[in-house]
């Protein structure tokens, strides 16, 4: 071994003392260089995440509005036409109702469109129409359901025969029209006596038969019946139509009460002939009930 050999040991050491102490030093250096990198590198993934999180929910609240708007733009355009409805009924109604004051009728309340529900003057106004077209007199049950019937043909688009009905009863039971006219001729009179006998002797001839006593006077009137319920009437409307099948319907088919989907996403009950009919596809396919109304 030679004499510096023994010098070079330490110095040795030390080279590696000093390349430790540096790479402890730059250790933490790296460390954050790396941590700042990494952040830098999630930063960007997480403000592109939360970019399009805001993008979607952007796009569907978008959509929702839209859909929304839609929605109200329908409501609002079915309001409007059922108004315009309530009106051009309010005005046949009024005429009906001069009709039932000619008559010495009292008038059915028919409200202001825009004052009340529409469809409550649709009802009152049917009301009104049906019992102008009717006789003067107190009507039968079976006469008060072929009106109805005759109104569904003729307004095929409004209230329902149960509506119309109630509201017939509840003005009968209020207003009543006026009687029929007098009563029946009374019966004949009872016939006269016999003549009395003749003298003895000669027995005379049996008188003639009296003659026959003059027709009595009328009978007073009856008293008024009860009115009748708005199921009597809807049973006579049922009846009526059992027996005239095509009284609604001259084209063929079943009077239906149809439930339809309305624009706004809602339902609506109407009535009219269906030639045939097939089992619903789905939960929003129109469905229908073939029961006569009344039943």
């Amino acid at each position: 071994m030679s004499d510096d050999e023994p010098a070079s040991i330490p110095d040795s050491l030390a080279e590696i003392r000093r390349g430790m102490h540096a790479a402890v030093e730059e250790a933490p250096r790296q460390a954050r260089d790396v941590a700042r990198h990494e952040i830098r590198r999630w930063w960007v993934w997480a403000v592109l995440g939360v970019f399009l999180v805001a993008l979607v929910v952007g796009s569907a609240a978008g959509i929702g509005v839209l859909q929304l708007y839609g929605r109200q733009a329908s409501t609002d355009a079915a309001v409007n036409e059922l108004r315009r409805q309530a009106e051009t009924s309010k005005t046949a109604g009024d005429a009906a109702n001069g009709e039932l004051l000619r008559r010495g009728q009292a008038p059915v309340p028919i409200p202001q469109p825009g004052t009340v529900d529409d469809s409550e003057v649709l009802v009152a106004s049917a009301t009104a129409r049906v019992l102008a077209s009717m006789p003067a007199t107190r009507p039968s049950t079976d006469q008060l359901g072929q009106a109805v019937a005759a109104y569904i043909t003729r307004n095929p688009v409004g209230p329902t025969p149960q509506q119309i009905s109630t509201g017939i009863a509840a003005y009968l039971a209020t207003s009543p029209p006026p009687t029929g006219q007098a009563g029946p001729t009374g019966p004949t009179g009872q016939p006269g006596t016999p003549g009395e006998p003749g003298q003895p002797g000669q027995p005379g001839e049996p008188g003639p038969g009296g003659a026959a006593g003059q027709p009595g006077p009328p009978g007073p009137a009856g008293p008024p019946g009860e009115a009748p319920t708005a199921q009597q009437i809807q049973d006579a409307f049922a009846a009526y139509l059992k027996d005239n099948p095509a009284a609604l319907c001259p084209q063929g088919g079943a009077f239906t009460q149809l439930r339809v989907l309305t624009a706004d996403g809602g339902t609506a009950d109407t009535w009219q002939c269906v030639l045939t009919s097939s089992p619903p596809s789905n939960s929003s396919s129109t469905s229908t009930s073939s029961a006569p109304p009344g039943n």
